[in-house]
């Protein structure tokens, strides 16, 4: 009778062992997988992946580009950089019309980023 009973003991401490480790282990993973996506939420680091509607950030001297806003072509005028930014071997004539036509808002909308590293202005271009 003391040894079964030192034996279902002994079971017992090793299941309930088992257990606490086992709910350790999903609670830290949980944790773990928490803080990441917190972590990336907190911290908006560009994506160099693009898409078809997906999110793009404009690259230039090996690094990112800062963004300065949505533009048209009214805003690029302004700010003096409508012929910068058309001189980028990224677009063709079409797509340079595009832009030249651009309202900020409309259904063409360009994003102007600026180089962080030589200054030169950069647009990307969305359709809704």
């Amino acid at each position: 009778m003391l040894l079964c009973t030192v034996m279902v003991t002994l079971d017992c401490i090793f299941v309930n062992t088992f257990l606490h480790f086992f709910l350790l282990f999903i609670i830290s993973f949980y944790y773990i997988e928490n803080l990441i996506a917190i972590f990336l939420m907190n911290h908006e680091i560009p994506s160099p992946n693009s898409g078809w509607q997906q999110e793009y950030w404009r690259a230039h001297c090996g690094d990112y580009c800062a963004f300065l806003g949505y533009v048209g072509a009214r805003e690029l005028r302004a700010l003096g950089v409508l012929e910068e930014v058309l001189d980028d071997p990224m677009w063709d004539e079409e797509q340079k019309d595009m832009i030249r036509e651009s309202v900020n808002g409309g259904h063409l909308q360009c994003y102007l980023f600026q180089c962080l590293h030589c200054g030169k202005h950069l647009v990307w271009m969305d359709f809704d």
